[in-house]
């Protein structure tokens, strides 16, 4: 495994010159503001690896406790992502454009790999409870589900990786 970081990092004893490595075939690389969370850069269909994976460095630098709040711990952050990079797995959980809530013997459930997985839907920007859309009696597109650990509940890592209970399968 590559990893590069930023020319303008400076040089340090610890590091080891690249030899025939570029940046662009890292398998990790530490740059960006274009992403704020790490992120698999895939193109291919599931199944397909991705091209790298790429930590912000607002990530690298972030304190623990703000990495932890936000993110989960580093360990389960890049295996899912490592997993996604190798072997083109894809997220459990919706993405931007995806249905995040549906309907199911008339109770609101949040899309989500873990069916006992427990949770509470929270507005992105207030934090607070959800609005509720009159015309689907879904939760509206600022709401997501936000687990919680729940003892004795197994969920894929490729679900939310930064709850207790995870695995790579």
């Amino acid at each position: 495994m590559l990893l590069f970081t930023r020319q303008s990092w400076g040089s340090s004893t610890t590091y080891e010159a690249a030899g025939n490595e570029t940046f662009n075939s890292a398998n990790v690389v530490v740059d960006g503001p274009e992403v704020e969370t790490p992120t698999t850069w895939t193109f291919g269909e599931c199944g397909k690896p991705g091209e790298y994976i790429q930590l912000p460095i607002g990530y690298m630098l972030a304190s623990l406790k703000t990495v932890v709040r936000t993110f989960g711990y580093h360990g389960p952050t890049f295996v899912h992502e490592w997993a996604h990079l190798r072997w083109g797995l894809r997220d459990e959980y919706p993405v931007p454009g995806m249905k995040r809530f549906y309907h199911s013997d008339g109770v609101v459930t949040a899309v989500k790999c873990g069916k006992h997985m427990r949770g509470s839907h929270v507005d992105y920007h207030t934090k607070g409870d959800c609005d509720i859309n009159q015309m689907t009696g879904l939760p509206t597109q600022t709401c997501y589900f936000k687990p919680h650990g729940t003892p004795g509940v197994k969920a894929s890592l490729m679900f939310y990786h930064n709850v207790t209970g995870v695995f790579l399968c």
